[in-house]
């Protein structure tokens, strides 16, 4: 998570997520493609910052890792690159 940002008065959070994906062989780069995307969450209404951050860590990568996957496949099939897709990622929950 790249940024993270709590409004107390809305009980909602806002988490930044940026994806970064590179092809190298060697020292060259023969594609990258990278994204960020905001993530928001309401209904935080008893939870203090400090748990609504350890949720947003949590939760924020892996729902944003499925859109950045799908982004880089339509990507790399568009300019036939003749990759494999990115991998199935399990997240484990930090505590």
């Amino acid at each position: 998570m790249v940024a993270f940002e709590f409004n107390e008065e809305e009980k909602a959070c806002l988490a930044r997520v940026e994806w970064l994906v590179e092809i190298k062989i060697g020292r060259r780069t023969l594609a990258k493609c990278s994204a960020v995307y905001d993530v928001m969450y309401e209904g935080f209404e008893t939870s203090d910052a400090e748990i609504v951050r350890l949720f947003a860590d949590n939760v924020a990568q892996p729902a944003t890792y499925t859109y950045f996957r799908a982004l880089f496949a339509s990507l790399s099939w568009s300019a036939e690159l003749r990759i494999p897709p990115l991998p199935v990622v399990k997240f484990h929950p930090k505590i």
